[in-house]
């Protein structure tokens, strides 16, 4: 749904008129109403008006309101990945979808497990929360415990391994699709 049409929606479902929401932003119903024909480009700043007008967030007028099975992820549900030869498991954190910017995995590395040395666009994220993990950029090393977070630009070739006798275990986002 266009801008336009989700704005005349909203008053609509609000039972205002043109002229009510001219009342309560204070624009004329002709400008209001070219927006809502897509005949005119308003202003962030009429956007907000018109938002509070409609007693909606500004963002409501973009997107449809979004239902908890499309934004939450029960831990049961998640989506598991293993390899076993990098002794790794991965849990993604959120659906899958083109539209995502992010995507957050929950990550366990049994003793020794690694990834690999690889480099992907964007930029990652980490956080260790249990073990140890030595973690490479470029030909630099750095270890990683218990609580130690990283950001990095991922096109920096890098690589990850458990160091400890245990699991480690980390949460990781990247800005680009792991899987």
């Amino acid at each position: 749904m266009n801008l336009g049409s989700k704005i005349k929606e909203l008053r609509n479902n609000k039972s205002l008129s043109l002229a009510d929401l001219s009342k309560l932003t204070g624009f004329t119903r002709s400008f209001l109403s070219q927006i809502e024909n897509e005949k005119a480009s308003p202003s962030i700043a009429s956007l907000v008006k018109i938002a509070n007008a409609l007693g909606v967030i500004p963002s409501q007028l973009f997107f449809d309101d979004v239902s908890e099975e499309e934004i939450i992820v029960r831990k049961k549900d998640r989506e598991v990945f293993t390899n076993a030869k990098s002794r790794v498991r991965f849990e993604r954190l959120v659906l899958r979808s083109p539209d995502k910017k992010l995507e957050p995995v929950f990550v366990e590395m049994e003793a020794g497990g690694f990834s690999g040395t690889y480099q992907t666009a964007g930029h990652e994220f980490a956080v260790i929360l249990k073990g140890k993990v030595e973690l490479t950029l470029a030909d630099k090393t750095y270890l990683l415990e218990d609580g130690d977070s990283v950001y990095f630009d991922s096109t920096i070739t890098h690589s990850w391994k458990n160091v400890c006798k245990g699991k480690s275990i980390g949460f990781w986002v990247g800005t680009t699709p792991y899987f």
